[in-house]
């Protein structure tokens, strides 16, 4: 029960009774304490002097009015504060209302295994062992550099054999140097030795006619000199 009933029941002038029903109608429907003691004591005091005066109503009359002037004042702040007051009872004031935090950017990084992987425990690629390649080249250098050589080794043997006047073993080293170097590079050569271990031995038949034949194929050749002395031609300066 609102705290303004007891007053109302109260043996108040009509004028003010009006306005404490309007003010208990329009005004808060929860009044504080402060204004219901503000009110009642409006009240209080008009019913002593009510009651002093002994009904007394022309000094009543300018009372009654100031009174309604209170109370209208009275009913006027307390609607203010309510208005106005009510959201934050005992002078607390409400916190701002707290933004939303904005979704981090950043994206969960995928976790990690806690246990590291040894570098044993990786698997082996399979090893293919490349079967050696010499080079074409470098092969094919080697060959002929070894030929050569086996060829001038043969050509060497014939040369100290016909200088030891050891003409058939001349004639062996050139006939083996003839089956294995067909076109070598002492071919002129192994030719003129032939020619002048044939004489020395008196073949003279086979020298002469290889010695022509040698003459009219290498003409200008280096070994021309040596042929011709061997077959007793004249040899020109």
């Amino acid at each position: 029960m609102s705290k303004l009933e007891p007053l109302l029941d109260s043996d108040l002038p009509e004028d003010l009774a009006s306005v404490l029903r309007s003010a208990k109608a329009d005004g808060p429907r929860d009044q504080t304490p402060a204004q219901a003691r503000t009110l009642a004591a409006v009240a209080a005091h008009h019913a002593a002097r009510s009651n002093a005066g002994n009904g007394r109503a022309s000094s009543g009359m300018p009372f009654a009015k100031t009174m309604l002037s209170l109370v209208a004042a009275c009913v006027a702040g307390a609607a203010l504060f309510s208005a106005f007051g009510s959201d934050a009872p005992g002078g607390e004031t409400s916190a701002p209302p707290s933004l939303p935090s904005a979704p981090s950017s950043s994206l969960p990084s995928p976790s990690l295994s806690t246990e590291g992987m040894r570098v044993d425990d990786l698997p082996s690629a399979p090893v293919e062992e490349a079967a050696p390649k010499a080079a074409p080249s470098v092969a094919r250098r080697g060959g002929a550099v070894a030929e050569l050589e086996d060829e001038l080794a043969l050509i060497d043997a014939a040369r100290a054999a016909l200088a030891a006047k050891h003409p058939e073993t001349t004639l062996a080293r050139v006939d083996a140097y003839h089956r294995r170097f067909r076109a070598g590079q002492f071919i002129e050569e192994a030719d003129a030795l032939e020619i002048q271990a044939l004489a020395a031995i008196g073949r003279q038949e086979e020298a002469t006619a290889k010695g022509q034949r040698f003459l009219a194929a290498h003409p200008g050749s280096a070994y021309q000199r040596r042929v011709k002395s061997a077959l007793g031609l004249e040899v020109t300066p």
